[in-house]
């Protein structure tokens, strides 16, 4: 890796002139120990690096919004994540650093060098680095909250999971007081399966225990095979699973 040799300044007096030169292989020194580190974790999660695939090293969530200080690995450089709700194309957001800018050059000229660069969100395509559908989540899961349809409701905390397995699994349970069906709530882009899934599930119709089927459509839509016929309907999604 790229380290200056400090042996020859022999007195803590003596200066360096850091020249643009020396300040670029002092920040390509940075980048080598920062890509190694990444390199090795996206390898021990038993992923193939790709120098056009990002990768989320920290934070696991990729839902809106996505989390702040969250760290994304791409072309070999770590971008830390600004949380913002538009959520179609990374972008890269520079600011001056106002506490250490304008610095005076030699030629008695203030200019802003130091830069704050960050990942940030927007729905356009110009100037963007990436997809954020193209994220590939290095070490945790994704999670969402659903949105419930159709007067379903959450009886508890609901929770979609997505695995790096691409693994989807459910917590939680939902319920209605009507004898009505309908969709029950739509799954995000990421969470939808390639083919249609029909998954066995738990439902209890006004206290009595019945097998019904849950309908996972590859444009996201989820409801029941049979209609319930009970005023007072309780649908148990813990152990619901599926594969993209």
């Amino acid at each position: 890796m790229k380290k200056i040799d400090i042996t020859q300044i022999v007195s803590p007096a003596s200066k360096q002139p850091f020249t643009a030169n020396s300040l670029d292989f002092l920040q390509k020194g940075n980048k080598e120990m920062i890509s190694a580190i990444c390199l090795n974790i996206i390898s021990n999660n038993g992923l193939t690096y790709s120098g056009t695939t990002p990768y989320l090293i920290t934070n696991g969530n990729l839902i809106s919004p996505l989390s702040s200080d969250g760290a994304i690995f791409y072309g070999g450089e770590l971008y830390i994540m600004l949380e913002n709700t538009g959520l179609t194309y990374a972008v890269i957001d520079t600011t001056p650093d106002t506490s250490a800018d304008p610095l005076t050059f030699t030629d008695g000229i203030n200019k802003n060098v130091h830069n704050n660069r960050y990942l940030d969100f927007t729905n356009t395509a110009t100037g963007s680095l990436f997809a954020v559908a193209n994220i590939v989540n290095v070490t945790g899961t994704n999670t969402t909250t659903l949105t419930f349809l159709n007067s379903w409701t959450a009886s508890e905390s609901v929770l979609v999971y997505k695995s790096k397995s691409n693994k989807i699994e459910f917590k939680g349970s939902i319920s209605k007081s009507t004898t009505s069906g309908g969709i029950m709530f739509n799954l995000p882009t990421e969470y939808r399966p390639s083919v249609q899934r029909n998954i066995p599930i738990t439902i209890l119709q006004s206290s009595t225990v019945i097998q019904n089927v849950l309908i996972v459509e590859t444009l996201g839509n989820c409801y029941l095979l049979n209609t319930p016929s009970a005023t007072s309907t309780l649908a148990i999604l813990n152990g619901i699973n599926f594969y993209l």
